[in-house]
């Protein structure tokens, strides 16, 4: 009966004698497994140890130290062979050293289970598991396979400086807690754990994106400091990608633009309101002058003093409502802004029409003598305008009775820099 279960055993099982290694026992499965007959295992002794393979060599010759050394048996070892037709051969044996009364080692039997397509399907594994790994780490932002329950599965390198763990929960190792729900993060302050239920990221779609065994994304994250478009991608039932891409470059580039864009509109539109108040100044000026002259025609051809006082009082006023389109003038420059080409002389007579009803009500003349020559200049037209302004105006100042105002501009230059002169001559009273 013993025999009949060794002979019909799926287990390749061997019996080799301590003294010299003769083989003396080999069953049918092991005839099946390595291709020789029981003739061929017999006829060899040394067969064990021709056909194992090179990667196991080193292993038989311990296990066998070891069995000699302790008499005890070794089990659950794997040993790898090569068959007679070539095929590589993987099984898992327990070898049992059969003793003597006396304690000697008499022979070994070994009982070995074919394990070849496990250790080809595990192989595969690990293969895939590193592929999956080179293929994560290719990736420039934080990837990870995780299962449902959050445990990670697998983390490329740029996940792993982050603070991800294979093996550690996702939301507490690479999160660190800081975007589960407030509650949980009570819970697990108070016990030092993760809630009976688990727990997940605040932004987190992995269950829907496995319920619906469809790629989800959330392509607006705040964490970490910076801006994600984060993405769940499932590959079966219970494990999905997750990997997030930095979007921070371009939301800080999109708001920029918005920022720009805005500015830009301002611009339009001060612009816009700087022509029209131009425009509306300018057409002003032009009746001011008309009345302003009328007014002085009539104050020299009445005797009346009351009116003469009253035109006085209608110059001030004139010369008020000049200086406000004056103003406005130059509050509709001043929107523009930059470096441009000016021509000095164009740019003073422009700027003497403007004050001269200032100037006629204190009395003081402007001569404005243009050079002989043009003079240009590349600078900020509204800055040099108000250089002209403010010295006209410290002349008018600096009057007490009825001067004459020389103005004009010189094309010697002093560090390459155009130079303004201006003349107060003290004069008649002008009848």
């Amino acid at each position: 009966d013993y025999d009949r279960i060794i002979d019909n055993a799926d287990e390749a099982i061997f019996r080799v004698e301590a003294e010299g290694g003769h083989m003396v026992y080999a069953n049918p499965a092991a005839e099946r497994l390595f291709g020789y007959s029981r003739a061929e295992w017999l006829a060899d002794p040394a067969l064990g140890f021709k056909i194992v393979h090179p990667d196991y060599a080193q292993t038989q010759r311990q296990i066998i130290e070891e069995i000699n050394t302790t008499k005890k048996p070794v089990k659950n070892v794997t040993l790898g062979w090569i068959a007679k037709d070539g095929r590589e051969v993987i099984a898992e044996y327990t070898i049992i050293p059969v003793l003597d009364e006396e304690g000697n080692i008499l022979y070994f039997e070994s009982i070995g289970r074919d394990i070849t397509e496990r250790k080809r399907a595990e192989q595969m594994l690990v293969e895939e598991k590193r592929l999956g790994e080179l293929l994560l780490d290719s990736l420039p932002h934080p990837a990870m396979l995780i299962r449902r329950d959050r445990i990670i599965l697998a983390a490329n390198r740029t996940a792993r400086e982050v603070g991800a763990i294979v093996g550690g929960v996702c939301w507490q190792e690479f999160a660190h807690a800081d975007y589960i729900p407030e509650q949980h993060k009570r819970y697990v302050r108070d016990h030092g754990c993760a809630p009976p239920d688990g727990s997940h990221c605040t932004f987190c779609f992995a269950d829907e994106a496995l319920d619906c065994q469809a790629f989800t994304n959330n392509p607006q994250v705040y964490a970490f400091d910076r801006h994600w478009d984060t993405r769940w991608v499932p590959l079966d039932d219970e494990v999905y990608l997750h990997y997030s891409i930095d979007i921070t470059e371009r939301i800080e580039t999109e708001e920029e633009l918005h920022r720009s864009r805005e500015r830009l509109a301002e611009a339009e539109k001060l612009a816009s309101v700087g022509r029209v108040t131009a425009r509306i100044a300018h057409e002003i000026n032009n009746p001011l002058e008309i009345i302003y002259n009328y007014l002085k025609y009539l104050k020299f051809n009445t005797s009346d003093n009351d009116l003469r006082e009253t035109v006085d009082d209608l110059h001030e006023e004139i010369a008020s409502i000049s200086n406000i389109v004056s103003n406005l003038i130059t509050f509709s420059d001043s929107k523009k802004s930059g470096n441009e080409d000016i021509e000095l002389n164009e740019l003073i007579e422009k700027m003497v029409k403007m004050v001269k009803f200032n100037a006629q009500k204190k009395n003081i003349k402007i001569n404005f003598s243009s050079a002989k020559e043009t003079i240009r200049m590349r600078a900020n037209k509204n800055e040099i305008k108000q250089v002209i302004l403010n010295l006209m105006k410290n002349s008018f100042d600096a009057s007490q009775k009825e001067y004459i105002l020389d103005f004009c501009p010189l094309p010697k230059r002093l560090h390459r820099v155009p130079r303004i002169s201006t003349r107060v001559l003290k004069c008649r009273r002008r009848p």
